[in-house]
């Protein structure tokens, strides 16, 4: 290779490398962890996003919240608690409604996770959890002497459904869409959601 061919070669590899670190630059760098976590569900999920003011209504008192939902990290504030959801999950969406007819406000979360159960497992089940994602709802109860106001009410292990949308009707009945559009419907039986016929 003669002088002028390799300090060619040299400039378009540097060229190369320039450009590259452009592109890093320009992108924001590496994935972050939140992107990689995001990345790894499968690819029907719809994260939804939500930035709402809500009037959460209990039996001691009714206190006003900013639900902000993002690239699926939930945070909760209000005059008295803040919620900031686990880094490590994923929350699609976020209802609020009276599920189990309490008369009292109730946030359900519909969660993306690692592995079916949480720090606690079933003693029927091996220790070792599946590292992929599975999808759960959780329930907490708006709780004023709570610091964080969301109390775990109910947490489900990995849903027997799968579910790209969650909405709620009037009745207090939660529906599951699935990817193909079928829905299934649940409702607050004595401890936590039953299937509806």
């Amino acid at each position: 290779m003669n002088t002028n061919t390799r300090k060619a070669a040299i400039d378009r590899h540097i060229r190369l490398i320039t450009a590259a670190a452009v592109l890093c630059v320009c992108s924001g760098g590496a994935m972050t962890h939140r992107q990689a976590l995001i990345k790894d569900l499968p690819p029907w999920v719809h994260l939804n996003k939500t930035d709402v003011q809500y009037c959460i209504h209990t039996e001691r008192t009714d206190e006003t919240a900013r639900f902000l939902l993002k690239n699926g990290s939930l945070s909760v504030t209000s005059d008295n608690g803040l919620y900031i959801s686990d880094p490590e999950w994923i929350v699609a969406d976020l209802l609020i409604f009276d599920i189990d007819r309490d008369k009292n406000d109730e946030v359900i979360l519909h969660v993306w996770k690692k592995g079916s159960y949480g720090e606690f497992h079933p003693f029927w089940e091996d220790e070792e959890q599946d590292p992929t994602f599975s999808e759960h709802l959780f329930i907490y109860d708006w709780d004023t002497e709570y610091e964080r106001r969301l109390r775990p009410v109910w947490m489900s292990s990995a849903m027997p459904v799968k579910g790209k949308y969650i909405c709620a009707d009037e009745d207090g009945i939660l529906h599951i869409t699935a990817p193909d559009q079928s829905e299934t419907m649940w409702r607050w039986g004595s401890w936590g959601l039953m299937l509806t016929e």
